[in-house]
C-alpha cells in the first residue's frame, strides 16, 4: 500500500509540474493579447511576451518534456505516459512514431550511421547572411515549408529521403509514422476550422504559430547536447569540473566532450528543457525520469563518471546567439 501511495504521489507531482508550464505559457499569452488590446505602442510589449510565448512553447516538442515522454519514464503510470505523449506529439506538430524509432537508434549507437539525431551527422553550416539570420532568429520559415511539405507527403505515406524510408521500413514503424503524420494533419485543420467557426485568429496563434517562432532557444539547448570544444569556448567556459576538480577544457580528447558532460543551467531553463541539460547522465540511466537527473547528475559527477559545467543566463543569450 505504501509503494502504491508513493507512486500516486510522484505521479501527482508530475501532473503539478506539467500544469505549471501550462499555467506560465497560458499567463505569457494572456499578457501579449492584454498588451494588445491597450493599442499604441503597448504592441512592442505584446510581441516581447509573444515571441517568449512562442520561445518556451517549442519546449512541448522532443527537445524538452516529449523526449522525456517517449522514453515512457516521467510518471510511473504508462497511461498517463502514452496520453501526455499524444499531447505533446499535437501540440509541437512532431511526429512521435518517427521520433521513437531514430531516437532510440541514437541511444543504441550514438552518432553511428543510423543516427539521423546526431548533430555530427547532420550538414548544418551557419549561415552568413546577416539579413537572412535575423529573419531566421524569429520566423522558421524553413521548419514552416518543410512541415507543410513532409507532413503531406508522410501523411500520402511518402518518405522523401530513401535512406530514412528504408530505415522505417527496417524498423517496422513505417505505416505507424503515416498514421501519426494523418492525425497531425487533422488536428492542424480542426484548429483552423474552430478559428473560421468563431471568427477569431486566437486559437491559430495559441497552438499552431508558436511552433514556428523563437525555435532558435530549443535548437541550441539541442548543440550543447553532445557539445564540441569550440562551441564550449564560444560561451567562454575553458574548463569542466571532474572528478573533484577543475581542469582545461583542451586536456579532455572530443569523445568525452561529445558524450560525457553534464550542464547545470539556469533554473528556468531545467524547468522547461525537462532537465534534458543533464544529458551525458540521461544517456548513462535513460530510464531515469526528468526529475531525478539533478541529483543523479551531482552522484556521477563526484564518482568521475562524468564531467560538469555550469552556464548562466548571459551565457545562455549567446547560445542563443551563436546559432544564427
Amino acid at each position: 500500500m505504501k509503494n502504491i501511495t508513493s507512486i500516486k504521489n510522484l505521479d501527482l507531482m508530475v501532473h503539478g509540474l506539467l500544469a505549471l508550464r501550462v499555467v506560465l505559457l497560458g499567463l505569457l499569452f494572456g499578457m501579449a493579447c492584454a498588451f494588445l488590446s491597450f493599442g499604441g505602442l503597448f504592441w512592442v510589449p505584446a510581441v516581447i511576451c509573444y515571441f517568449l510565448y512562442c520561445m518556451l512553447w517549442n519546449t512541448w516538442g522532443w527537445a524538452g518534456i516529449g523526449h522525456e515522454l517517449i522514453h515512457n519514464s516521467p510518471f510511473r503510470s504508462k497511461v498517463w505516459n502514452k496520453r501526455y505523449l499524444w499531447l505533446s506529439s499535437l501540440l509541437s506538430l512532431s511526429n512521435k512514431n518517427l521520433f521513437f524509432v531514430t531516437h532510440f537508434s541514437h541511444h543504441q549507437a550514438p552518432h553511428a550511421v543510423d543516427d539521423f539525431e546526431s548533430p555530427f551527422n547532420l550538414n548544418s553550416g551557419r549561415r552568413s547572411n546577416r539579413i537572412a539570420l535575423t529573419l531566421y532568429a524569429l520566423v522558421d520559415l524553413r521548419k514552416f515549408i518543410n512541415f507543410i511539405r513532409y507532413s503531406i507527403l508522410n501523411a500520402l505515406a511518402i518518405i522523401p529521403a530513401p535512406k530514412l524510408a528504408l530505415f522505417l521500413h527496417r524498423k517496422k514503424r513505417f505505416y505507424a509514422v503515416v498514421s501519426n503524420a494523418r492525425i497531425i494533419l487533422a488536428y492542424v485543420v480542426v484548429v483552423i476550422a474552430v478559428s473560421l467557426v468563431f471568427g477569431s485568429v486566437l486559437p491559430i496563434f495559441l497552438l499552431l504559430v508558436p511552433n514556428f517562432i523563437g525555435t532558435g532557444f530549443v535548437k541550441s539547448l539541442a548543440l550543447l547536447q553532445h557539445p564540441t570544444a569550440n562551441l564550449l569556448e564560444e560561451l567562454g567556459i575553458n574548463s569542466i569540473e571532474f572528478d573533484g576538480s577543475r581542469h582545461l577544457l583542451r586536456s579532455f580528447d572530443g569523445n568525452f566532450l561529445r558524450d560525457g558532460i553534464d550542464i547545470k543551467m539556469p533554473i528556468w531553463v531545467s524547468f522547461f528543457y525537462a532537465n534534458m541539460n543533464y544529458h551525458s547522465t540521461h544517456h548513462n540511466s535513460f530510464s531515469l525520469p526528468f526529475f531525478s537527473l539533478p541529483l543523479a547528475s551531482e552522484a556521477n559527477a563526484q564518482s568521475g563518471k562524468i564531467g560538469r559545467i555550469e552556464i548562466d543566463n548571459s551565457q545562455v543569450i549567446r547560445l542563443c546567439l551563436s546559432i544564427y
